[in-house]
């Protein structure tokens, strides 16, 4: 059965056109459509591998992870069939020496949300479980190393590869919804506990409140 594509779906078909067109190894490409059926992105990654441009997507769909590849005419998806579940975020690491490994967030049926790496480009039959961080929520990746949110307030870091251990950075105890990395002794971090949401400076040796804003919350949805 078929679904229609979501608005963030459209948006990445857009993407997609823009990204291999504008690649000058690929002159005589054309425009394709290149919708995902049956589910609706939620995040997406692309990266340089060799001179392969490669697209990863992470999608609403119990087939979790999605691959394109320059010389690919659909879609492959590549944590299933051994990982079942809905991926909700994707993020290639910018590490020097780990530009190949890529992380993916996903719940599975019962709702248990795990944090899963690749260290081959996120190819099929290449990820594996990271059982080390709980409740996994936000990815993003940095020349200083991969950077991962929790639900329960925890940020992490791993300065290596998809088989290398995360390191503790703090613990805010609230829901960590986004984080900014300057380098590696300072980021960003922003949580949100309830109507409240609170901005933080964070360096090796303190932590700084920048802002703090109490959300309305309706009593009627509208």
């Amino acid at each position: 059965m078929k679904f229609k594509l979501g608005f963030l779906g459209v948006a990445v078909f857009f993407v997609l056109q823009a990204f291999f067109l504008q690649n000058e190894a690929y002159p005589s490409l054309q425009k394709v459509n290149m919708g995902v059926y049956g589910a609706q992105v939620s995040d997406i990654a692309a990266y340089n591998n060799g001179g392969s441009s490669e697209i990863l997507i992470a999608a609403d769909s119990i087939k979790g992870v999605y691959q394109w590849t320059s010389g690919a005419t659909s879609w492959q998806a590549v944590t299933y069939p051994a990982v079942v579940g809905k991926a909700s975020q994707i993020e290639m690491n910018l590490a020097s020496g780990y530009e190949n490994d890529v992380y993916a967030v996903i719940s599975d049926t019962t709702g248990i949300v795990m944090l899963y790496g690749s260290d081959s480009g996120g190819s099929l039959g290449s990820w594996s479980s990271i059982f080390s961080i709980m409740g996994p929520h936000l990815l993003l990746g940095h020349s200083s190393g991969m950077y991962v949110g929790t639900f329960d307030g925890k940020v992490y870091r791993s300065t290596g590869g998809v088989s290398d251990s995360f390191d503790l950075l703090y613990s805010f105890g609230a829901e960590v919804t986004s984080i900014s990395v300057y380098d590696s002794n300072t980021f960003f971090a922003v949580t949100r506990s309830g109507p409240v949401t609170t901005l933080y400076l964070q360096t090796p040796i303190s932590r700084q409140f920048l802002l703090t804003r109490t959300t309305r919350i309706p009593l009627m949805q509208p």
